[in-house]
């Protein structure tokens, strides 16, 4: 309930609405960023005891370090960290001023101020695990009002303490420059979260709703973002956990290894690289195990080694995932191309954060802005990639099942035919074995037996039905020379080359070719006159000339002689005339130079 009702507090501060209206010239002073009217910044340290107060706790003068980088930064410390610093502007005398420390992971951090030369302080307040937050302004960061009034030059003691990783990322702005920008920041945090939270509810119930693995997943990646932000803006402490001091020193490791573990489990999941199998699942694994031993250590307490090892491990991590879309992309998946975009803005503000919490690059607060924005572009990105995909899935899921369906149709007439071919069997042995006794085992053309009861068959219907039939018998030219010099094999592959030759040239179902003999061919014609069966005989003829026979890297050139015999039957011919004639042209063929078709 507080996650849903956060943006509402977050916006509804009406005392910081009402401050906004107040319009004044502000001079701002920004740690790092611009030069403080200050002669130096230093740092010490102190043994940590919270029931302590300045002077007596205040390190000794020779302790004191200048502060080189724009930010102070420490893994890790068990004991007081001090900052020391003087300003000196005349705008302090004249006007309340803010100092904001924008890091929320400290459990006791206090402010002394007294004027330079003085040894009472003028100013002291403290904030102990995130209690004793002002009421009149939202309670992140952590701010301390200077008031105004007639002094000399200022020094403020900053004392903090963190069991987390530690920045001291400090400004000093005007009432009206706070207010500012505070409200400007609550504005950003609470538009960020309202969308996470709606984002992960709506996830939600689609995950619910559809029971989807890599879904689930996501929802509770998305989750783990929603976690590492409440911690990483101090909203968690401000609003959600608020007074848990367990959750509050251990928020920022935890929380954040547990969302590197998250996002490491959603890329495996979505990218399917258990399919893949590759270098990309075990490289994948590897980091599930490192980001869960992190995950479990950060619950027995903080160690400067285990952030140095999360800072070394979120680079690795980062790369690791952008690579391994990449690598899928570039195979060709879809879901590669999707998680790169999405990934990438994300890749890019988190290196740019870590960067700034190491020290490597001068921290700013816009770093953790950049990185939210990432989190929303890819939160919005992976639900609309995720939608496309079991949107893609459910399609694949129905043509399954209609395959499915098919297959057990298929499978039912499959099995209905079986039955009958069983009870029909002994039919069809006999048809099978009518067929093989009608077929040419060489060419698979109709042998001569087939040839002879076809044409003595046609014949008669074409004598008493007064329709042509035409008879075309081929021999294959020089076929003995052929066999004696490329061997027998070869003769049987020019055998059933040419028949190949007859096929495609009489296609006709009422028509038959057979194997007459031999070398010989033979063509029954029903119904076609002899001028059409010449035009076919002449076709076949050309079209074996045409085409060479390939034996072992040689061409072969194959010629064939044809005789043609046709028209429609008299009383007084028979099927056995017919053939003779046919026989006589093939012969005329022959002796006229082979390698042409002849008519009777």
């Amino acid at each position: 309930m507080r996650l849903v009702l956060l943006l509402l507090l977050l916006i509804s501060n009406q005392d910081l609405t009402g401050q906004e209206q107040k319009k004044s010239n502000t001079k701002v002073f920004f740690t790092g960023y611009q030069k403080l009217p200050v002669e130096n910044i230093e740092y010490s340290y102190s043994e940590y005891n919270p029931s302590s107060e300045p002077p007596g706790t205040i390190p000794p003068g020779d302790s004191w370090r200048k502060l080189e980088k724009s930010v102070f930064y420490a893994n890790h410390s068990d004991q007081f960290i001090w900052l020391r610093m003087e300003l000196d502007s005349p705008e302090l005398t004249s006007k309340e001023w803010y100092l904001d420390v924008d890091w929320p992971f400290f459990d006791h951090i206090s402010l002394f101020i007294r004027e330079k030369g003085q040894k009472s302080w003028s100013y002291s307040s403290r904030i102990e695990a995130w209690r004793e937050i002002p009421r009149d302004r939202n309670p992140y960061p952590f701010s301390f009002k200077i008031p105004a009034g007639e002094r000399d030059p200022l020094e403020i003691y900053l004392r903090v303490h963190s069991q987390s990783k530690i920045l001291l990322p400090i400004s000093i702005l005007s009432e009206s420059e706070f207010f500012r920008s505070n409200l400007n920041r609550t504005l950003l945090t609470g538009g960020f979260f309202g969308i996470l939270v709606v984002m992960f509810f709506y996830n939600l119930l689609i995950g619910i709703a559809i029971g989807n693995r890599t879904y689930m997943i996501y929802v509770i990646y998305v989750f783990s973002i929603l976690l590492y932000a409440l911690g990483m803006t101090g909203a968690g402490a401000g609003f959600v956990w608020k007074e848990n001091i367990w959750i509050n020193n251990h928020s920022y490791g935890l929380f954040s290894s547990i969302s590197f573990f998250m996002a490491t489990l959603f890329i495996r999941e979505f990218l399917n690289l258990r399919k893949d199998g590759s270098w990309l699942l075990r490289l994948s694994d590897i980091f599930l195990v490192f980001w869960l031993l992190i995950s479990v250590v950060y619950l027995t307490g903080t160690y400067s080694w285990l952030l140095i090892l999360e800072d070394i491990g979120a680079f690795a991590s980062g790369a690791a995932g952008l690579i391994t879309s990449i690598r899928v992309w570039m195979k060709g998946d879809k879901s590669g191309k999707y998680l790169t975009i999405a990934w990438s803005p994300l890749i890019i503000s988190t290196m740019i954060l870590m960067l700034g919490l190491t020290g490597t690059v001068p921290y700013s607060s816009s770093f953790r802005v950049t990185q939210n924005t990432g989190f929303f572009i890819e939160v919005i990105l992976l639900s609309l990639a995720l939608g496309y995909r079991i949107k893609s899935e459910r399609a694949r899921a129905m043509a399954a099942e209609k395959r499915a369906k098919a297959e057990l149709t298929l499978k039912v007439e499959e099995k209905t035919f079986e039955l009958q071919k069983t009870l029909t069997a002994l039919e069809k042995a006999n048809n099978i074995l009518a067929r093989q006794s009608r077929t040419d085992g060489l060419t698979l053309l109709a042998n001569r037996w087939h040839f002879d009861e076809t044409i003595s068959r046609e014949f008669k219907r074409a004598k008493r039905q007064g329709t042509p039939l035409s008879i075309i018998l081929g021999d294959i030219d020089h076929f003995k020379i052929f066999n004696d010099t490329y061997g027998h094999q070869t003769g049987d592959q020019c055998l059933k080359f040419v028949a190949d030759f007859f096929r495609k040239a009489i296609s006709r179902e009422e028509d038959l070719c057979a194997r007459y003999g031999g070398e010989e061919f033979v063509a029954v014609l029903p119904g076609t006159d002899p001028d059409s069966a010449k035009g076919l005989a002449e076709k076949i003829r050309k079209e074996l000339e045409a085409t060479p026979l390939s034996d072992h890297n040689e061409e072969i050139r194959i010629t064939m002689s044809l005789g043609v015999c046709g028209g429609i039957p008299t009383r007084n011919e028979t099927s056995d005339s017919y053939l003779a004639k046919a026989d006589k042209a093939l012969y005329k063929a022959k002796n006229n130079g082979r390698n042409q078709v002849r008519t009777c």
